[in-house]
């Protein structure tokens, strides 16, 4: 039984978007690996397509990014040898995690023009749930491109719900780093807040989230902050989601939520740092189908191209209540996914560094957090 049947999932697309970011310099190849395994499971067949017709122009892509960012921006995309010029570049945070690219103006239009779109679609009741597999880059700042996110979508989606009278809205970060941008954007308001679970260690980037990060001002406990360590599994993800969810939706009592849904915390990861199989990943996509809010899903971080691809088929596939065939169809990209062209992600055997001992003393504290939010 389809239990999803009665809602409206859209899906965000056209073949410019996926063009840009099949292109991007830190996951290239990706996006189209992700389009085609998802359409090779019939899984557009119930959806509602989220055109993206247009790039942002300068003036929309000003809501966030300061002049000077754009500016620098514009000038690499029309003269290439400006690309070589590593002081400026690196003022602009366009060096080794974000080399310069050539359309790089067009890129962020389309990419931020992508979660805007999503956002539109939940504002106009068109959709309740929306997913934007080419968004989720959530390290991009104001004046610089940060860890692979030349922009920051994220943001922009959140802007445009702001504008339309949305002023409780739960922004929720799976992915394995901190979700930095998008926190320091809003850490001093209470119209969003921010839960984001992730890898914190020394050196580790973008060395933030502590979870003594909680917000300022008008905006202080609404910034919260999960660190884990190396080797976390299934099981305690899960268990450490659940506490924080149950107690966080009853207080905030958001009226849209964004899940960002990096991959990168999957066992296999080159990241290799999580030890974590598509089971986390759809049981918190399912937590909050459960809510019944309207949801934006976003994609992120997955440096294992394949391994992303299936999970966001999978969770495209929650999304509509439906189970797959474990066994990958054929399809343009079969072979990507031998020897075993299955779907299942299995663990590995990374150690587990997470003491439940001491990530329940951060427990502790987190949930205290959230019963102080006004």
């Amino acid at each position: 039984m389809n239990q999803n049947h009665s809602i409206k999932v859209g899906y965000v697309y056209s073949r410019e978007l996926l063009s840009v970011s099949n292109q991007l310099p830190p996951v290239k190849g990706r996006a189209i690996l992700v389009h085609q395994l998802i359409g090779a499971y019939h899984l557009f067949d119930n959806c509602y397509r989220v055109q993206v017709d247009q790039p942002l122009d300068e003036n929309q892509l000003r809501k966030f990014h300061s002049i000077e960012f754009l500016n620098y921006l514009r000038q690499i995309s029309i003269d290439s040898d400006k690309m070589d010029d590593d002081d400026e570049n690196d003022q602009f945070g366009l060096n080794y995690d974000c080399p310069p690219f050539s359309d790089m103006f067009k890129t962020i239009g389309y990419l931020a023009a992508s979660s805007i779109a999503a956002a539109n679609a939940i504002i106009s009741g068109q959709c309740s749930i929306v997913l934007n597999w080419f968004g989720g880059w959530h390290h991009g700042h104001r004046d610089e491109a940060s860890g692979f996110c030349y922009t920051n979508d994220i943001v922009f989606a959140i802007l445009t719900f702001l504008e339309n009278g949305f002023d409780k809205i739960l922004y929720i970060d799976l992915d394995l780093h901190h979700g930095n941008g998008v926190e320091q954007a809003f850490v001093h308001t209470n119209k969003v807040l921010c839960l984001s679970l992730h890898k914190y260690e020394f050196g580790f980037f973008p060395d933030t989230g502590h979870i003594n990060d909680i917000g300022l001002f008008r905006g202080k406990y609404h910034s919260i902050n999960m660190p884990l360590r190396n080797g976390i599994n299934d099981d305690q993800y899960i268990e450490i989601f659940d506490k924080i969810i149950n107690r966080l939706i009853p207080k905030y009592q958001p009226q849209v939520i964004i899940c960002q849904c990096g991959a990168d915390g999957l066992s296999g990861d080159r990241m290799k740092s999580f030890n974590l199989t598509s089971r986390t990943y759809l049981h918190c996509i399912e937590k909050l189908l459960e809510i019944r809010l309207p949801l934006l899903i976003l994609g992120g971080g997955g440096y294992h191209h394949t391994n992303t691809a299936k999970l966001w088929t999978l969770i495209t596939a929650k999304v509509f209540g439906q189970k797959l065939n474990p066994n990958i169809p054929d399809h343009e990209f079969f072979l990507y996914y031998g020897p075993d062209y299955d779907l299942s992600i299995t663990e590995s055997m990374l150690p587990n560094e997470n003491d439940p001992q001491e990530y329940n003393e951060k427990l502790k504290i987190i949930l205290a957090n959230i019963e102080k939010i006004p």
